[in-house]
């Protein structure tokens, strides 16, 4: 029954973690910095206007997608999709194999299990991870595919919503508000993540508050 749920959590969420992990992707390709954030839309205003989240305890389903393609392997007569990880600080993610594949075939099947291979390398020198196609799964070179990858069974930590924080893999920042109005720009240790949460290992304690949605000029200066 447990493998039955995961599975079928897989597919319920293959389009909805699609969304989410882009948003992901755009928020977080900027690295430790900031620089990526897009604060054209985001005129400065007052701390005291802004939306603020704590710790929370939240179950996060450490789930993936990546849109790829189809691609022969080696022996000439098996397929797999290969599928860049995008920003390549997740590719440190992959290095253990996951718990569960699932994939889709851009205008055709979708859901089915796709038997993980591993990491590859592309051309550019850019990390890639690939599946295997079951052989039953028609597919023709170069097709648009997608990989749904779940990385380990979901767990229940305490978290803070994606939009809070900035990085993507062991550590990251966040910009805590203090009593005062006055902020702070705060390295914490993240765990799994998932489209949604971020789970927290240290450097913030329960009933600290911290920017819901940051923007770039936070992590640069203290705002009253």
């Amino acid at each position: 029954m447990k493998i039955l749920l995961t599975r079928l959590a897989l597919v319920l969420l293959l389009i909805a973690i699609s969304a989410g992990t882009a948003y992901l992707v755009a928020r977080n390709t900027g690295g430790a910095t900031g620089s990526g954030l897009d604060t054209a839309t985001q005129p400065p205003i007052q701390t005291s206007d802004r939306e603020l989240v704590s710790l929370s305890e939240q179950t996060i389903m450490p789930i993936y997608s990546s849109d790829g393609t189809v691609v022969q392997q080696e022996d000439g007569k098996s397929w797999m999709i290969e599928s860049p990880i995008t920003p390549q600080t997740l590719a440190y993610r992959y290095i253990s194999a996951p718990v569960g594949v699932k994939g889709r075939i851009g205008g055709g099947p979708a859901g089915f299990d796709c038997a993980w291979i591993g990491l590859g390398q592309a051309a550019d020198g850019s990390v890639t991870m690939q599946c295997a196609i079951p052989a039953d799964i028609t597919v023709v070179a170069g097709l648009p595919a997608t990989m749904v990858v779940q990385l380990s069974e979901p767990i229940t930590a305490m978290a803070l919503p994606i939009t809070a924080v900035l990085g993507s893999a062991e550590q990251g920042q966040v910009v805590v508000v203090h009593d005062d109005g006055t902020t702070e720009v705060r390295a914490i240790q993240i765990g799994a993540t998932d489209s949604f949460w971020v789970e927290v290992t240290g450097g913030l304690t329960e009933g600290e508050s911290v920017l819901a949605v940051p923007v770039e000029t936070d992590f640069h200066t203290n705002t009253p």
